[in-house]
């Protein structure tokens, strides 16, 4: 998993990008040309990038692509798995101040009140 796709070139070594037989976009990071040419993207597979939905909480859209093609698929999150994998600094603080708030309330029990307070809403 990378940040960015520079992270991914070491040294001018672009050899994890060459060597990688499947791949996951969510966005495309920098220059659209630059991305293009650095993952060798045809216009369809940037169209398909460029097309992409997100909602917070509820789905990301992303293109996987293989030696053969790209295609754009979804990957929605239930308001568990949310909770267990966010990296939103607030939603984490939310997390560690309930945990810290209700002496011998563990992880997974936060997470499920959490997850019940948001489908709430």
């Amino acid at each position: 998993m990378s940040q960015t796709s520079q992270h991914l070139i070491r040294e001018g070594d672009t050899a994890l990008i060459e060597n990688a037989q499947h791949r996951m976009f969510f966005s495309a990071d920098g220059s659209l040309t630059d991305f293009q040419e650095r993952f060798r993207l045809r216009d369809q597979d940037m169209w398909l990038l460029s097309s992409l939905r997100f909602s917070s909480r509820k789905f990301s859209e992303f293109v996987y692509q293989n030696e053969e093609r790209g295609k754009a698929m979804r990957l929605e999150l239930s308001s568990e798995e949310y909770w267990r994998v966010t990296s939103s600094q607030s939603d984490r603080s939310k997390l560690a101040n309930l945990i810290q708030a209700v002496p011998g309330l563990s992880t997974e029990e936060a997470i499920r009140c959490l997850s019940v307070k948001a489908g709430q809403f």
